[in-house]
């Protein structure tokens, strides 16, 4: 039992931007223990990230959170790659959506009056490897394994693809030109993609 493998797993974790002392924190619960029975133990590891997971990008970007308001919030979004297994096994990812919320801080401890609350997520084929905003309406654009996609977040709690691009290799960056439905994505094969969204029936995303 001394020499067990070693599975690589990330954490997120919500730091103070003066203190630098950890806030709240996003783990995977542990394996011999219920999730519900973790969190009754460590109330601040809520949202777990599977085995094998890792954090691949993380962006604070500004999105639409209701279709029927179009209001919008500033959330942090992270991408991440779930490795299970040998090479015969495909790579997935997810796209996890948090806001951060204000809660009664603990005694003493005022910088503890945030947490990471967790609003939206979605399992994907493929690594998520590159985020950005794209147009006007507040869409997610992710790069998740060989395709580009705008994804919309809905109230429920899911995002729903909009429109995609197939790129023939891994986009490692992506950024959206403010103000318009243009953006720039980067692989280290083919160099710089350039990139237009627009409406219509169905929405499309081309270079």
């Amino acid at each position: 039992t001394s020499f067990l493998p070693k599975v690589e797993q990330g954490t997120v974790k919500l730091l103070d931007q003066k203190t630098w002392s950890i806030i709240d924190e996003h783990v995977q619960p542990h394996s011999l223990l219920r999730a519900h029975e973790y969190r009754s133990t460590n109330t601040s590891a809520r949202f777990p990230l599977t085995t094998a997971e890792v954090v691949m990008c993380i962006k604070t970007l500004s999105l639409e959170t209701s279709e029927h308001t179009h209001t919008r919030q500033t959330l942090v979004t992270i991408g991440t790659a779930i490795t299970r297994g040998g090479e015969d096994l495909p790579v997935t990812g997810r796209i996890l959506v948090f806001n951060i919320i204000d809660v009664v801080p603990e005694p003493d401890r005022p910088e503890t009056g945030h947490k990471l609350k967790l609003i939206a997520q979605a399992e994907v084929k493929g690594a998520v490897t590159a985020l950005s905003e794209i147009g006007t309406q507040g869409f997610l654009l992710a790069a998740q394994g060989q395709k580009c996609m705008v994804r919309g977040l809905k109230e429920d709690g899911s995002l729903l693809p909009v429109a995609f691009m197939d790129m023939q290799c891994y986009t490692t960056i992506a950024k959206g030109l403010k103000g318009t439905g243009m953006c720039l994505m980067g692989d280290a094969v083919k160099g710089v993609w350039f990139a237009g969204y627009y409406v219509s029936l169905p929405s499309r995303l081309g270079s």
